[in-house]
This record gives C-alpha cells, sequence and structure tokens, in this order.
C-alpha cells in the first residue's frame, strides 16, 4: 500500500505544469469560441435560418442565432480574465457538454441531421465532430481537476 502511495505522488504535476495546462486548454476554448461566434455573426443570417429548421428551436431562432455567438464570446473574455477564468472554463466546459448532448441526440435520433457550428468544424463529420466535442469536454474538465488542486 505504502509503494503505492509513493508511485502516486510520482505522478503529481508540479504547479507550473498545471499552469501551463490550464493556460493551453483556456486558450484552445477561447480560441475555438471566439472563430465559431465571429463565423456565426459574419453568416447570421444562414445560420439563424439554419438553427430555425430545428424542430425545438421554432421562432426562437432569431434570439438564439444571436445568443448562441454573444455566449461564446462572453465566455471567451471570461476566461482570457485572470480572476475570471475558473467561471470561464466552468461556462466552456458546460456549453461544450450541451453541443456534446445536441449533437449525441442528433446522431441517435434525427434523420435529416443540422450541424451550424460554424467554419471549418462544421465540415466534419457527424462521429469526429462527436468525438471532438468530447475531447473538449474532457480537457475543460481537467483543467477545473487541476484548477481545483492548485488552490
Amino acid at each position: 500500500m505504502e509503494r503505492l502511495l509513493k508511485q502516486r505522488k510520482q505522478w503529481k504535476l508540479a504547479r507550473p505544469a498545471k499552469e501551463r495546462i490550464i493556460f493551453i486548454i483556456s486558450m484552445l476554448f477561447v480560441f475555438l469560441f471566439s472563430y465559431t461566434a465571429i463565423d456565426k455573426l459574419r453568416h447570421l443570417e444562414q445560420f439563424s435560418r439554419g438553427i430555425g429548421k430545428i424542430p425545438v428551436v421554432g421562432n426562437m431562432h432569431g434570439w438564439i442565432a444571436w445568443g448562441v455567438p454573444l455566449a461564446e464570446l462572453l465566455i471567451s473574455a471570461l476566461v482570457i480574465i485572470p480572476k475570471s477564468n475558473k467561471r470561464g472554463l466552468q461556462l466552456a466546459t458546460g456549453l461544450m457538454s450541451l453541443f456534446t448532448l445536441y449533437l449525441g441526440l442528433m446522431l441517435a435520433f434525427a434523420e435529416k441531421r443540422m450541424c451550424h457550428c460554424g467554419g471549418v468544424i462544421e465540415s466534419m463529420g457527424w462521429v469526429e465532430h462527436l468525438l471532438f466535442n468530447l475531447v473538449l469536454t474532457g480537457l475543460g474538465l481537467w483543467a477545473l481537476r487541476l484548477k481545483k488542486h492548485k488552490q
């Protein structure tokens, strides 16, 4: 048992390594959300029409078309600001979880699948997109865990 505890201590990351990992994951979310938000805003009418075809959305597509990219930009700003980084990472991970849930439901139940993520991400296949989102959600959870243990 003592040997296992010693081995476990050897695998602990040093504080600078944790900070670098958190920073890299944070910047990954900032890049991703900023990129997709700007693309959605550049093609706002197309984005709005696309999400308007989703049965659950209905007449709220105009609000959602503005709300999603603005939320992505707000979350990116929160992630960049050191004092709000943890809250930003929580929101980024939560939003990525929602996007992942949407993709999973589309894969499981929808005959006509619609993705309106924007940019290059929109050109991914459905399974690749789901895996991409799962990895990012996992990275977000890892960063939050490292942040918890750092404090």
